[in-house]
């Protein structure tokens, strides 16, 4: 058996490349930090005894996408993680436009080409696993996170209509969509620990916790870890977008 799992050198695609070699998963990582990803994947082996393949890929960078791309059609992966992303606070109007256009690549573009590749993979075996690291936030409007909140919506909302397409096939589609986790995500964004505290219905989340509930819900298609989170979720799909809008603006 086979796993993909990208962005692993840390948080959740870390502890989820962890998860599925002690599942009994071989593995093919990528990450864009040689020497961490590196060290993850000899850990893995030391712990698990897994198979560990790493690719070293930036895919704002589209030769390079495109020959991992080319290397995967050559593969037969049994479950595929969509977790390579990052957080931006800017502007969408202020920022460099090519800065939004890497973020789409890297959110929808490598995500969708893998999938179309290793959807009919597992078609032909009529069994898989895909699972999309979306967003809580997929379901908020943020100012100075436009195209981060845009483009983890279209995640989401592929990963449901997906679902239906694939159920057929036995294979599992799921939009992983944590709140706050504690990861390298929010400190590249400045948020240094002081500011990393739960409070009100915030609660921040261990990633190996966040893996361990989409692990135990991979039959659901929408999966919230944390009941606070699945409290936000539940109201933030009952509340007028309108009302949201307006509450958000306060938020921001």
């Amino acid at each position: 058996m086979l796993a993909l799992i990208t962005g692993a050198t840390s948080g959740i695609g870390k502890e989820y490349a962890y998860a599925l070699a002690r599942e009994g998963y071989d593995l093919i990582v990528t990450g864009r930090r040689k020497e961490l990803l590196t060290n993850v994947a000899k850990d893995i082996i030391k712990q698990t005894g897994a198979n560990v393949k790493i690719c070293i890929v930036n895919f704002t960078d589209d030769i390079k996408t495109d020959r991992f791309i080319n290397f995967i059609k050559t593969c037969d992966i049994d479950v595929l993680v969509n977790n390579a992303g990052y957080g931006a606070e800017e502007a969408f109007s202020d920022d460099e436009y090519q800065n939004q256009e890497d973020m789409i690549k890297v959110h929808i573009l490598v995500p969708v080409k893998l999938m179309h590749i290793i959807a009919n993979q597992m078609k032909k075996k009529r069994t898989g696993e895909i699972i999309n690291v979306s967003s809580l936030a997929s379901f908020l409007t943020l100012k100075n996170s436009e195209m981060y909140c845009a483009t983890k919506l279209f995640l989401t909302s592929f990963s449901k209509s997906l679902s239906q397409e694939l159920l057929s096939y036995n294979i599992k589609v799921q939009a992983l969509c944590p709140g706050f986790v504690y990861t390298d995500f929010h400190k590249k964004l400045g948020i240094d620990n002081s500011r990393r505290k739960n409070y009100g219905p915030v609660r921040w989340m261990p990633a190996e916790d966040v893996v361990t509930a989409s692990r135990k819900d991979i039959n659901k298609i929408i999966c919230v870890p944390g009941k606070c989170n699945k409290l936000l979720y539940y109201l933030l799909n009952i509340i007028p977008s309108e009302i949201l809008i307006y509450l958000t603006h306060f938020f921001n």
